[in-house]
This record gives C-alpha cells, structure tokens and sequence, in this order.
C-alpha cells in the first residue's frame, strides 16, 4: 500500500490486510500501530494526539489506527505484539508473530510519554523510521544521478575562527573523552520494607500491583533491612532495563540485560535473575495459582497474569522474591506482583 500523509483507521474487516503487511518478507519501512484509550472518542484522539504525534511520520512509514473494535481482535491475533491504552507500536519489517523474543525488536510508545511531552514524544516516534529510512538503498533511478559537482573554491575549508577561545573549545570537545552513562539511582537505599513500598513511586516504569502486607512482613524478620537494601538494586536495575526496552534499546529480557549490562548502568548479579519457573511449578494447580498475580485490565482482561519471572533475594533456595510481568512491549510497563517470602515450591514447607 502507498504511504499516506495521514493514518487509517481500521476496523475489524480490515485486520488481516494489517497483519498481511506486517508479515510481509519485502515491506522495507516500518509500519506504525496507534491506540486509542477505551473511554476516548477517536475523533478526539486522533486531532489532539496522533495529528501532532504521527506529523514527522508520512514517507517514513505506513500508519494505522486501530478503532476500538479492531483492537481487542488485534491483539488476540498478535498475542505477542500487543498494543494498547494510547499506546503507540513501531514495526519494524521482519515481524514474526509466533515469536515472544521477537516483540522486544518493535519498539512501544506509552501513553505515559505521550502524554508526558508530546513534541518529545513525536521525535523519539521517528527515529526509528529515520533511521531505517537513511540505511536503506537508494532506489534506482537516484543511484544513477551523479553527484553534485562543485566549483573548486567551493570545496575549500571553511576558515578557522579567528577568537583563539572558539579554538580551543572545539579543540576541548574533539579531545575530551565521552562521559558514560549516569547511573540511574533513586536517591538512597531504603531501610526497611515500609520505606520501600513508600518510595516505589520512585520507579516511573515500574507498578506495585501486590499485597503490600505481604512486603511489610519482611520487615519483621532479622534478615529485613538487608533483604530491602537487595530488592532496592533489583528495583532499580528493573527500571533502567524497562526505560531502554520500551525505546527498544533493550537487546534482549530482563535476564540478558543483567547479562551484558550497559556501562554506566546498575549491575543486578544475573543468578539471582530467573526468567521463569520449573515446568513442575508451572504445572502445579496451587502453586501456579499462587503466581497469579494482579495486573491492570488492559494488560490481561482477567485482572491476572502468571507471573514466573523473578528476582532471589539474598542467598539460599528459600529467601524472598520479586515475582514481575515484563510487559514493556505491551503498556510499557513492568508489574511487580509479589515482594514476600518464598511462594511454595518443591524447596519449600
């Protein structure tokens, strides 16, 4: 389909063209996949939002918007590769739907950022297309166009400033060495598990949907304040990963990243990162029900979502745990469920 100036709306019957482009081994550019919230009219939406967000996007990509009968079918074709609640989904070509890795390569926009900053929003929407755009080859009518030819004394250098001060801070900024990343820390390390449930607005991607009495238990064991000082890296090792993984800079799950953390970034030991738990937990009608844990709706319409990702806190197979659903992808977002003592497994009482 040519690209448009302006997006599409779909409906229902328009869904399987959608996802025909978006498998299509030859589609080049990206496509791009709005949201709109559920209680917003998407005439409203699209004027006050997508008109200024999507503005840079015409030849760059192909956009669409899905209207909100065609979402929920949407995402329940693409159950990897969901968007949602005035979420914005970058495609890239290649897109294997089957594939769970696959959907951390198609980065999200939330609607946090959109409605945080929505020029800052429209410019981190664009580069990626740019980006693809500028790799791509030159269609071949352009490849035989030679080059622009310029007069000799238009190639000369242009003269060095004349202010020996204009001089030296462009010496000073070709010599100095790059700063590395600032590492992200959320001011000091709690000392004890109320002042972390207190604190856990600290982490903007982050969302404690648990049983906080749960949590506020850990402070009554001898181990607590050390236990808090643990969950508090795992926390702000969590955020950092969820802040590049929904700009989809992440290379990877919350495991890898512990794996080849980026300079400059919090380290988290990768052992005590676990993607998942034995097929005999999983497998166990109480023991995973026990993982069940709340969630918002738009993450999963049942209010829960298994959540088997998790974090050791301190040593020994019984210690407590930071049970999480990564759905950045998704909303966004990352949900902690659990901060407590071990749940049951075949380790435990």
């Amino acid at each position: 389909m040519p690209l448009a100036v302006a997006p599409h709306l779909l409906g229902p019957a328009d869904l399987d063209d959608l996802i025909d482009e978006l498998c299509d081994p030859e589609r080049q550019l990206p496509t791009v996949v709005a949201s709109v919230p559920p209680a917003v009219p998407i005439e409203e939406w699209q004027e006050t939002v997508l008109g200024p967000l999507l503005r840079q996007l015409p030849g760059l990509a192909s956009m669409y918007v899905l209207g909100h009968t065609a979402l929920p079918r949407f995402n329940l074709a693409l159950e990897y590769h969901k968007v949602y609640g005035g979420a914005i989904r970058t495609f890239l070509p290649d897109v294997d739907p089957a594939s769970r890795a696959d959907a951390a390569r198609h980065p999200v926009l939330p609607r946090q950022r959109i409605d945080e900053n929505l020029r800052r929003a429209a410019a981190l929407l664009a580069r990626e297309p740019r980006r693809v755009a500028a790799e791509l080859a030159l269609p071949a009518p352009l490849s035989v166009v030679p080059s622009l030819w310029l007069p000799p004394e238009a190639r000369k250098p242009p003269e060095r400033p004349a202010h020996p001060a204009v001089r030296l801070e462009r010496c000073r900024l070709r010599t100095e060495q790059p700063r590395p990343p600032r590492r992200t820390r959320c001011g000091t390390d709690p000392a004890s598990f109320g002042e972390l449930v207190d604190r856990f607005h600290e982490f903007p991607l982050l969302e404690f949907t648990g049983d906080s009495k749960e949590t506020l238990a850990l402070d009554g064991q001898a181990d607590g304040p050390g236990w808090a000082r643990l969950t508090w890296d795992g926390l702000t090792a969590l955020q950092e990963y969820a802040d590049a993984a929904v700009r989809g800079e992440a290379g990877g799950d919350f495991k890898q990243w512990c794996e080849h953390t980026p300079p400059g970034c919090h380290r988290f030991p990768p052992r005590k990162a676990v993607r998942g738990e034995s097929r005999t937990v999983a497998s166990h009608g109480k023991w995973k029900r026990q993982r069940m844990l709340p969630v918002p709706a738009v993450v999963d319409s049942s209010c829960r979502a298994f959540m088997g990702a998790h974090l050791r806190i301190g040593g020994g197979g019984t210690a407590p745990r930071v049970h999480y659903l990564d759905d950045c992808s998704g909303s966004g977002r990352i949900y902690v469920g659990y901060i407590g003592l071990h749940l049951t497994n075949t380790r435990t009482n």
